[in-house]
């Protein structure tokens, strides 16, 4: 832990950086989003910069403005275009290594960006599993005000990309047999989907990789987890 007058980072063993400013909200106005926005860029820059060597960017899934102290930005990873989920299991040293540069059909096109923060709306990344529902967290939740960052949770993994170069097979009738057969569902009318999304997974039990997946989420926010197959030869 590091703290001074106004200032304090707490840094846990899982990865989690927390920041909260001492005095708090209190009765500050937020002020206007595009400055409460810049002062998370600026903060964001600051952290990445410094305490992380890595591939992904951050994707906006989430603005909260409910509360009239400050603004509540929420992040995700993203790598090539795709989200990164992580599992609440997640430890310190679970993730070094991502294989990325999926070829998905014919589409190889590598869509990644320069740019370490950006919006997810166009990235495949509103997965929207910050609310813990079904074991899955944001990489990032920030509260900022026009003056200052409020208090900040931020889980810092170093996310890789390896080439593979492999096709995988996204037939649906294939996706259902394998979420049938993975989660023992007898019966295709107690199957009901909000989204489908490929994506990645982090946790403790990648050994240190992890290879794309289907996420599909339920009406009741839960996800089916299944692993994309490679596509057979002919």
């Amino acid at each position: 832990m590091f703290k001074n007058l106004n200032n304090t980072y707490r840094f846990y063993e899982n990865g989690l950086l927390e920041y909260r400013y001492a005095p708090g909200a209190g009765d500050q106005e937020r002020g206007d989003i595009g400055s409460a926005f810049e002062k998370a860029y600026i903060y964001i820059s600051r952290i990445k910069n410094n305490l992380m060597d890595t591939d992904a960017r951050l994707g906006l899934v989430k603005v909260k403005d409910d509360n009239p102290n400050y603004y509540e930005f929420v992040f995700d990873y993203i790598v090539d275009g795709y989200p990164v989920y992580i599992s609440e299991n997640i430890n310190n040293n679970a993730v070094a290594n991502i294989s990325m540069n999926i070829s998905v059909g014919d589409d190889s096109s590598d869509n990644d960006s320069s740019d370490s923060m950006g919006s997810g709306e166009n990235d495949s990344s509103s997965n929207n599993a910050g609310d813990n529902e079904a074991g899955y967290k944001n990489a990032l939740s920030i509260k900022v005000n026009s003056n200052r960052i409020i208090e900040s949770s931020w889980n810092l993994i170093n996310l890789k990309k390896t080439r593979d170069n492999k096709d995988y097979n996204i037939y649906f009738e294939d996706i259902l047999n394998g979420i049938s057969m993975k989660y023992n569902i007898q019966n295709l009318s107690d199957f009901a989907v909000k989204s489908i999304v490929i994506g990645y997974v982090a946790d403790s039990s990648a050994g240190g990789k992890s290879g794309p997946v289907w996420m599909v989420e339920k009406p009741d926010g839960g996800y089916y987890i299944l692993h994309m197959i490679q596509k057979e030869d002919g």
